[in-house]
């Protein structure tokens, strides 16, 4: 039998309402307290950094077969391309194949990348026969990649001074190996996570392993409605060990929550163990689809998603609500209402549960869609609730007013939201805020396509305009409403490499021509633009297009979203070079070429709170601060409006 015909299939989906109404009955309410890592509600005193990459390896996002992209393309329906089938890798393991022209390996969801693909096909768009696969339809570079570092990289600030800490926060601590805190609640809830590609600290992750997050972000969740949660730590893909934990956690507890193994994957074990004692085994819902419930030893068991947006999405949209009522709680104190600042998708056909930030303008509550990918942890930690669109809608529109579930009860809205390019100088900038604030860093076309929404108070911006004039004219040409160009300072743009230099990297040319590997910056960037900018000189030198010139740089699409990504990267010799600005390189011991000398500006709000913004940029205290950092510098007109 094809292996694709063993997965499990979801046909008989219900709804969450539905499912809310079956699990009702087994919740019951009790008391107990156990030392467990457990932050929330408290502050932090320092700025936390990652010591780690998350993911620390290129991963498959999708179950399906790993490629290289340009063997498939030209794939049809009706005209599949034929590849060779090598092997298979779990997640979990560790790969020793190398893919070479037409061959293929069939790879889970979360497995280590072979050598030599630069893609995942999904499973839905093949099928086998014998030891071939037909490719029905083609796959693009990096396309259900989630590479190395690209959601968090090592030393890059997590968590800032003097954060309140809520489950969003401690599933990013998890994400990254710190380890803390405790406290009382009834009914007991054992949380259990499965898999062997997830461990726990102080173990150190082995290759093809992550650390686990679910269980503290869980663990927290479950704290603030009063109940009382127990971690039964990471359970293998083994039969045995899962039937034994289960069998413990039953006895001690009333609920048992696991996370991973439900899905269709073939190391989805799980939901197979408990085939006939199962509830459910299906929401029609997005993310969570594969969330089950079971009886077993007369325990209700509730089977999450292994992504951390999924697991802890349908925790809050389904269990919470339940244990609020059986504790004699209200589940408003976690909700407000909203107001769409844009139009948000949606997928019709199911309820779909979306994280969103949200800001505070004119005393009302303001929500932007945040959402990466539900395995990326960033979409926790740069959201603040959960919105929900029903079946029947397309779209959330602009304006519209919503029920918004927030992560946590602890949480503080912020009262400044800066967005736009990574800059060190925006550090010291939010450092001297004294209302509370968050930074988004989405780059500079990013910022711009938020202001255009009114969704931040302020962005950073490094544009050239067609008159190679730094960031003028942007407010008028995206039609920016109520706001002002603030001049910022300058700051030299280069390329990094390692101490000494030793590939003797001088020019951007050298990135193309010598044997290297470059991390890149994320798309909307003025940082990723330069380099662009470059590369379309270059290639119009030598004849070619961009995107061959492109093609040539090894690294080209790894894309940390800051600066100090791309040092940090760099620094621990997983890259070559990249392009960033100097005060990384000088912070981390490292090889500048200047580039260019650029300026970096802030388009800002005309409002009343956005006023503390502009004084700060333009207090002694600012200036000197940018003035002492290597590479930046002020003006006689830093603080001043330029337009």
């Amino acid at each position: 039998m094809n292996k694709q015909n063993k997965r499990k299939q979801f046909h008989n989906l219900i709804s969450i309402e539905k499912a809310r109404k079956i699990i009702k009955p087994h919740i019951k309410t009790q008391t107990q307290e156990i030392p467990i890592h457990q932050a929330a509600g408290h502050t932090t005193t320092t700025n936390i950094k990652s010591p780690i990459d998350v993911p620390p390896f290129d991963r498959a996002a999708m179950d399906g077969y790993a490629v290289k992209a340009k063997d498939t393309y030209g794939a049809e329906e009706d005209n599949p391309k034929q590849l060779t089938i090598k092997g298979e890798i779990k997640a979990g393991e560790t790969p020793k194949q190398k893919i070479k022209t037409g061959e293929t390996i069939e790879i889970a969801t979360g497995a280590v990348m072979p050598a030599g693909a630069n893609a995942v096909v999904m499973i839905e768009h093949t099928d086998q026969q014998n030891q071939k696969i037909n490719i029905r339809k083609p796959v693009h570079p990096e396309q259900h990649v989630m590479h190395a570092g690209t959601d968090i990289t090592t030393g890059e600030k997590i968590i800032p001074k003097n954060k309140t800490l809520t489950p969003r926060e401690i599933g990013l601590l998890s994400a990254t190996g710190h380890q803390t805190i405790k406290t009382k609640k009834p009914p007991k809830i054992a949380i259990i996570s499965t898999g062997d590609e997830i461990t726990t600290p102080p173990k150190k992750p082995k290759p093809g392993q992550i650390y686990d997050i679910n269980q503290n972000t869980l663990y927290s969740a479950i704290k603030e409605t009063g109940a009382k949660p127990q971690k039964y730590g990471v359970t293998p893909d083994n039969k045995q060990k899962i039937q034994k934990t289960l069998k413990k956690a039953a006895k001690e507890n009333d609920i048992i929550l696991t996370t991973g193994s439900t899905s269709a994957g073939q190391t989805d074990i799980l939901y197979k163990i408990l085939q006939n004692k199962l509830l459910f085994h299906g929401l029609k819902i997005k993310p969570g689809k594969p969330t089950f419930a079971a009886k077993h030893n007369n325990t209700l068991i509730i089977g999450l998603p292994g992504y951390p947006t999924s697991c802890l999405t349908i925790y809050k949209t389904l269990i919470e609500p339940i244990i609020h009522q059986k504790t004699g709680k209200t589940q408003n104190q976690n909700t407000i209402t909203v107001q769409t600042t844009t139009k948000i998708p949606s997928v019709p056909g199911k309820k779909h549960l979306i994280p969103i930030g949200i800001t505070k303008q004119k005393n009302k509550h303001k929500a932007y869609p945040v959402y990466q990918g539900s395995g990326a942890i960033k979409s926790l930690s740069n959201s603040e609730a959960i919105i929900t669109a029903q079946p029947n809608e397309k779209y959330i529109q602009k304006g519209e007013t919503k029920k918004a579930i927030l992560h946590s009860k602890h949480l503080q809205i912020p009262k400044l939201l800066i967005m736009g390019s990574h800059c060190i100088g925006t550090d010291i900038l939010t450092t001297n805020l004294k209302q509370t604030n968050k930074t988004i860093h989405t780059g500079s076309k990013g910022g711009l396509e938020m202001m255009t929404q009114n969704i931040p108070d302020a962005i950073g911006i490094h544009l050239l305009n067609k008159n190679q004039q730094y960031n003028k004219g942007y407010i008028k040409k995206h039609n920016i409403k109520n706001a002002q160009l603030i001049k910022g300072y300058k700051r030299e743009q280069g390329i990094i490499t390692q101490k000494n230099n030793p590939h003797n990297i001088k020019t951007i040319t050298d990135l193309i021509d010598k044997n290297i590997t470059i991390t890149n910056r994320n798309q909307g960037s003025g940082t990723r633009k330069l380099l662009d900018q470059k590369i379309k000189q270059i290639a119009k030198k030598r004849n070619k297009t961009p995107k061959q010139i492109k093609n040539q740089i090894k690294g080209y699409n790894n894309t940390p979203t800051t600066h100090s990504a791309v040092a940090q990267a760099i620094k621990n010799k997983k890259t070559d070079a990249g392009i960033a600005i100097k005060p990384y390189a000088t912070k981390h011991n490292l090889h500048f070429i200047k580039i260019t000398e650029e300026q970096y500006d802030y388009i800002i709000k005309k409002t009343k709170q956005t006023q503390e913004i502009k004084k700060t940029i333009q207090s002694k205290k600012f200036k000197k601060q940018i003035n002492q950092t290597p590479g930046l510098k002020t003006t006689k007109k830093t603080g001043q409006k330029i337009e």
